[in-house]
């Protein structure tokens, strides 16, 4: 993985400069952009900014406001793609696996410090789904506040996950409102216990999309405004059925029962037919969280012999690592059984992975289930273009609950 990056030095200004204009123009015709506060103008680098993580193109948000280019902590797998590998390299960022400890991006950050680079990443790891920050125990931040020591800034995007929703297709052109909150002093870093640091982080970052939308109604228009929002919904409040949710244009419907609604250009929706169970994504997806844990304890625990407890058809595998591209391995069917992960190819091939040994479990590309496995990284694709990676990572975190339970 080495040959991917350089060492974090002072990155090439000018370079970052002309990175950040075509970046500044590309965002600034696509929306509204706006800064309601800036604590950054005043200060004086080495510092740390914090930021919830709503979108791509975050990065660059945060970015646009600050006076020279961020040294950020980027997700490892980023600089495997030469045009992003160039960017990546042109601002100094530090690579890292998800999820994964390792001492040396800890390490590399120390020595950006040391050079006097303003530092940067999103606590949250991965974009959010409906648009509220889930920020952990914070206990891996607030150590590494505590070791850097140096002052740090969180920023709140606010309307950029209604600008650029996660499972869309499109962005849509509407306010973002960038805030840069001074939260910690470089003597407060010092002076602070680990529990009080975690703390002023959660209050300064702590969002949600939907209650900042309902009070400021902000438009966001574009075309086909629920394209792919089953990559987020997969399971129908009506007749609680799993992947016949579609959608059409500004429309989710129900294939089984016909339940549907609209999503409009504030985000929120509309009953087609009278009923409306949720006006809102957000509730729409912590009544489906329930509804699937729920769904697995009772399989989970189920008297019958069950095969499986969630299977999906037509899937394809793909192997790879750091070092070499992924490689496609078949098609076939992806269980989820009490303790393994199962696939088997058309031809009999046979994959296992024990669920306690899954790493970095995320979704990829919107709709794309990705893990680490041992020495290796999986990939698997749905040729259902109306299935739910999220739902893969929901269920598999919440059978690995019931195994450590």
């Amino acid at each position: 993985m080495n040959h991917y990056y350089k060492e974090v030095k002072k990155p090439n200004r000018l370079w970052g400069k002309i990175i950040l204009f075509f970046v500044s123009l590309y965002l600034n015709w696509k929306i509204d952009l706006t800064v309601s506060k800036n604590d950054t103008k005043d200060l004086i680098s080495p510092y740390l900014i914090l930021s919830n993580h709503v979108t791509y193109w975050d990065p660059f948000l945060v970015n646009m406001f600050v006076r020279e280019p961020i040294c950020y902590i980027a997700e490892s797998v980023y600089f495997r793609n030469p045009l992003f590998r160039f960017i990546l390299n042109s601002v100094g960022a530090i690579p890292k696996k998800r999820y994964m400890k390792q001492f040396l991006p800890v390490k590399r950050l120390l020595q950006a410090k040391g050079n006097g680079r303003i530092l940067g990443f999103f606590p949250e790891g991965e974009r959010k789904w409906d648009g509220a920050t889930e920020l952990g125990s914070l206990n891996a931040t607030a150590k590494l506040v505590k070791l850097l020591e140096v002052p740090v800034v969180t920023v709140s995007i606010k309307g950029g996950y209604l600008a650029y929703p996660r499972w869309a297709k499109r962005s849509r052109k509407g306010k973002v409102d960038l805030d840069y909150n001074l939260c910690l002093s470089k003597n407060e870093c010092g002076e602070l216990s680990l529990e009080n640091i975690r703390k002023r982080i959660r209050d300064y970052l702590s969002y949600d999309e939907v209650d900042y939308q309902k009070k400021e109604c902000n438009k966001y228009t574009g075309r086909k405004l629920a394209e792919n929002l089953e990559y987020l919904l997969f399971a129908c409040p009506n007749c609680h059925s799993f992947n016949t949710l579609i959608s059409h244009g500004d429309k989710l419907i129900c294939q089984q029962c016909q339940y549907g609604v609209i999503y409009n250009q504030y985000g929120f929706l509309e009953g087609i037919q009278s009923k409306l169970y949720f006006d809102n994504l957000r509730d729409w997806n912590y009544w489906q969280k329930d509804f699937l844990r729920e769904y697995i304890n009772e399989r989970y625990i189920s008297a019958q012999n069950l095969e499986y407890i969630l299977k999906d058809k037509e899937v394809s595998i793909f192997v790879g690592n750091l070092n070499h591209p992924f490689v496609y391995e078949g098609k076939g069917n992806l269980s989820l059984l009490k303790r393994e992960l199962y696939f088997e190819d058309i031809e009999g091939g046979k994959h296992s992975f024990e669920l306690r040994e899954i790493i970095g479990l995320s979704v990829q590309f919107k709709a794309v289930l990705e893990f680490n496995y041992r020495d290796n990284m999986y990939r698997f694709e749905f040729h259902n273009p109306h299935l739910s990676a999220y739902k893969w990572v929901l269920a598999i975190n919440f059978t690995r609950e019931k195994i450590e339970g």
